[in-house]
């Protein structure tokens, strides 16, 4: 079995088809960088498969943006940026609840991670920013 990441796929074509031949095996060609790969496809046409391939390729390039994004603010977030960035939005945190589980937890003055001491959850710097940013825009 040969597996192509989304995200590789370059174009889709194939045999075009409708409800008079669809159990006849569809001939389907997707192309990425390592050239071109044919498959047949049993119960399948283009007009039903390459939507189906065009919108994976969409969210899968969508993922990897929304990650990118994330490397780069992760590197230089800390809960005192955090604390910081709250402040001159009139916002102050004095106690974090643990997603997992709900526990209180003390906000903490530095690093980029804190545990939560009920269930070991570890709870990012980064996370948290990212809800803060969303409530003061």
């Amino acid at each position: 079995m040969y597996e192509i990441p989304p995200e590789e796929i370059n174009g889709v074509s194939g045999d075009t088809g409708d409800s008079s031949n669809w159990q006849l095996p569809k001939k389907i060609s997707v192309v990425d960088s390592k050239g071109e790969n044919t498959f047949n496809l049993q119960y399948a046409f283009l007009e039903l498969f390459k939507p189906t391939i065009e919108n994976a390729i969409a969210i899968r390039r969508k993922e990897i943006d929304v990650e990118k994004k994330k490397e780069r603010l992760h590197v230089i977030l800390d809960f005192s940026f955090l604390k910081t960035y709250m402040e001159k939005g009139s916002l102050v945190m004095q106690v974090l609840k643990c997603p997992e589980c709900g526990a209180t937890i003390e906000f903490p003055k530095s690093g980029s991670q804190t545990t939560c001491s009920h269930c070991g959850k570890i709870i990012y710097a980064q996370d948290i920013f990212e809800k803060v940013k969303s409530l003061l825009e």
